[in-house]
C-alpha cells in the first residue's frame, strides 16, 4: 500500500514540475498582420538575441541614432504586450509605440514603452528606436 501511494505522489509530482512554464515566452504571431506583425516579429528576435547573447544580431534590430548600445544584464524570459501597438505617420517616419510588460528570468517584471520607426523613403523595415 505504501509503495502505491509513493508512486501515484512520484508521478503527481513530476507531472507538476513538467508542467512549469520555465522556456521563453514569444508573443503570439497569429492575430497581428502587416506592419503589426512586422513589429511583434521585432520583439519577438529581441527575446531570442538577448535569450542567446547575441549582441551583433541585437543590435541589427535597432535604427541607427537609437540610445541603445548592447545587450541588456537581465535575461528575458517574455514579453505581453498591456496595449494595442499604434502607428502613426511623420514627415519622414512612420512611428509606432506599444505599452509592454517585460518579464525577466527571475520573475520580476517592469513596465516599457517600445517606439519603433520605419523610414518612409527608402526600402527600410521597422527597427526598434527605443526601449523606456
Amino acid at each position: 500500500m505504501k509503495k502505491i501511494l509513493f508512486a501515484i505522489c512520484l508521478v503527481f509530482l513530476l507531472s507538476a514540475c513538467s508542467a512549469k512554464d520555465g522556456g521563453t515566452g514569444y508573443i503570439s504571431e497569429d492575430k497581428y498582420e502587416g506592419d503589426e506583425l512586422d513589429i511583434v516579429r521585432l520583439i519577438n528576435q529581441r527575446i531570442k538575441y538577448v535569450q542567446e547573447g547575441n549582441e551583433s544580431k541585437y543590435l541589427e534590430l535597432f535604427y541607427e541614432e537609437s540610445p541603445i548600445n548592447g545587450l541588456p544584464r537581465y535575461k528575458l524570459q517574455r514579453v505581453k504586450l498591456t496595449s494595442d501597438i499604434e502607428i502613426r505617420e511623420q514627415r519622414r517616419f512612420y512611428i509606432a509605440v506599444v505599452q509592454a510588460e517585460d518579464i525577466m528570468e527571475t520573475g520580476e517584471m517592469f513596465n516599457s514603452q517600445y517606439v519603433f520607426l520605419k523610414p518612409k523613403e527608402t526600402d527600410e523595415g521597422w527597427q526598434i528606436a527605443d526601449i523606456d
